[in-house]
């Protein structure tokens, strides 16, 4: 067994390794993480002024560069697919048992988040069907998307979705009271826009806002123009978001795909659910995973998000609760707990 456990991921995700982080916690397995976006923090350092993003870096350095050096480990690598820096990573990562996470879904070329050459493709394909001992998979698009490509075989991917660590603790009732949340980032993509237009136009209906981004200020001006619409500003911890997601009734996701992107998972869904929402999400590969429509969740089309809030608001008491108590269940499959058994291929 695993004496150590690296995770090392593009950005630093820790909430994206819950499940893996309470398995190994409970087989008394320590784990440390580590970032692989260093000119970020380079600019980040430069732009503020702080020592933190410059020590963060050099820490993250320093690990890479000690890889070569260490005796066997096990690296749990994420990484967006294509990304040219696996080129120079890749000899770091070879004297190592890797497992590759990803929540992408298209893996046959025709997206890409990282636009690459030939020479960056090759070496991801290599990577994946040489290197890799194991991939774990957000979803089971993304599971069956890899193998169709020949990048794994069945045995070699297992889902394992996302988790949540604080116990939401779900009221036991709920009557519907026409209160609306959002959780996401702020920007376009997220179909804010489109979530203040259709507000705005029905001040019988509330909607609170979390998160933060570019459209910071546009929601801002809508909470001073709509006394129905909240902004909350963003929080990381998540026991004070729980609470706030208590005292609402449904809960929206309305992405918007980009040829590069559609919403893969959602976590904010299942940590809904589990808190008592009734989640409306987009018909994206993600959210059709977790949610079925009219049982546990509504999945709407693009541009409909308007239509199923009033289709919501016309629900009965009965209607509401049958929904509700299904999102309930649904949203308790995935706590760090229940997940953490996913995660077992790390241990052998």
């Amino acid at each position: 067994m695993a004496s150590r456990v690296y995770i090392v991921h593009e950005y630093g995700a820790p909430s994206h390794f819950y499940a893996l982080d309470h398995l190994l916690a409970t087989h008394g397995i320590p784990s440390s993480q580590y970032e692989l976006n260093i000119l970020g923090q380079a600019k980040e350092a430069v732009k503020t002024h702080s020592v933190r993003p410059f020590l963060r870096m050099w820490r993250n350095i320093g690990f890479i560069l000690s890889l070569p050096f260490l005796r066997p480990v096990k690296v749990v690598l994420g990484l967006a697919p294509y990304d040219r820096g696996l080129v120079l990573l890749r000899p770091f990562l070879k004297r190592h048992q890797v497992y590759y996470f990803t929540s992408f879904t298209c893996w046959d070329g025709s997206r890409q988040v990282h636009r690459s050459g030939p020479r960056s493709v090759a070496v991801w394909q290599d990577f994946l069907r040489q290197d890799v001992d194991h991939i774990f998979a957000v979803s089971d698009k993304t599971r069956t998307e890899l193998i169709r490509n020949g990048l794994a075989s069945p045995s070699r991917v297992t889902v394992v979705g996302h988790s949540y660590v604080a116990r939401p603790m779900a009221s036991a009732t709920h009557k519907p009271d026409k209160m609306f949340i959002t959780v996401c980032s702020l920007e376009s993509r997220k179909g804010i826009e489109e979530l203040l237009s259709c507000f705005s136009a029905r001040p019988d209906a509330h909607l609170t806002i979390l998160g933060k981004g570019p459209l910071e200020g546009l929601v801002k001006k809508a909470e001073a123009a709509c006394p129905n619409i909240r902004y909350a500003g963003f929080v990381t911890d998540q026991d004070v978001l729980f609470d706030i997601y208590r005292k609402h009734s449904f809960f929206i996701l309305n992405s918007k795909r980009t040829p590069e992107w559609e919403e893969f998972f959602g976590m904010v869904l299942i940590e809904a659910s589990a808190c008592g929402l009734v989640p409306l999400a987009p018909d994206h590969a993600g959210p059709r995973e977790i949610l079925r429509n009219g049982v546990n969740g509504i999945l709407f089309e693009e541009g409909n998000v308007s239509s199923t809030v009033d289709e919501c608001l016309g629900w009965s008491e009965e209607r509401y609760a049958g929904i509700r108590n299904a999102s309930i269940e649904n949203g308790g499959r995935y706590s760090a707990e229940n997940v953490a058994k996913r995660w077992e291929k790390v241990l052998e």
